[in-house]
């Protein structure tokens, strides 16, 4: 369950509502977007080196504010978190306005926040608990069913049948000959192989 962040500006009137935490949204579609968020940054091989350099690297997904450090704007982003034996990292992110780099609001700072319109400090009218957020639902754009399920490696969805055969790539480096074409190339299960790996669905 996330906490909401019902914020006002008394000098303008500009007021938002902030999905803050994780819902019953943030699932495994949710956390494969955010790790390949990481994986593809711009320190996406240090992230890399670093998850095969722990022997236990564990991984998760938030919701948190950011302001951006040029334009004042806040925004959430679905931040992806790895965490070491004693050290916890997470990607850069940027304002999908201006392209800075925005800067990570703890909670105990939302109260100290300026508005970004008028840069007046913002009232925090409220706070609620949430468990799933208005929109949360089309962050990555991909409906699953009961059958099958966004994979990380494809990058679209698939069944079990396609899972247990992308598994067996990146497990055994070949795929079982089942007369069909390979849904996924060897070249790209290799290539995307620590993704499967972190997958909770990976046997």
């Amino acid at each position: 369950m996330g906490k909401a962040y019902h914020l006002r500006c008394e000098n303008c009137d500009w007021n938002e509502v902030f999905y803050l935490g994780a819902g019953l949204n943030d699932g495994e579609a949710q956390a494969n977007e955010a790790f390949l968020h990481l994986l593809e940054s711009e320190h996406g091989e240090e992230y890399d080196a670093f998850i095969r350099s722990q022997e236990h690297a564990g991984f998760r997904i938030e919701r948190c504010l950011y302001r951006c450090r040029h334009c004042g704007r806040l925004q959430v982003r679905l931040q992806a978190q790895i965490h070491g034996a004693d050290t916890v990292i997470s990607p850069a992110y940027y304002c999908d306005k201006c392209g800075k780099m925005l800067g990570k609001v703890r909670p105990h700072m939302i109260k100290k926040q300026l508005c970004p319109v008028c840069k007046n400090t913002i009232t925090v009218e409220k706070t609620t608990e949430w468990d799933i957020a208005p929109g949360a639902e089309s962050a990555v754009h991909i409906k699953q069913d009961d059958d099958h399920f966004f994979c990380p490696v494809y990058d679209g969805l698939i069944n079990q049948y396609d899972c247990d055969e992308i598994s067996c790539g990146v497990k055994n480096g070949w795929i079982p000959n089942d007369g069909l074409p390979p849904l996924v190339e060897m070249k790209v299960i290799r290539k995307k192989a620590d993704l499967c790996r972190m997958c909770p669905r990976y046997k």
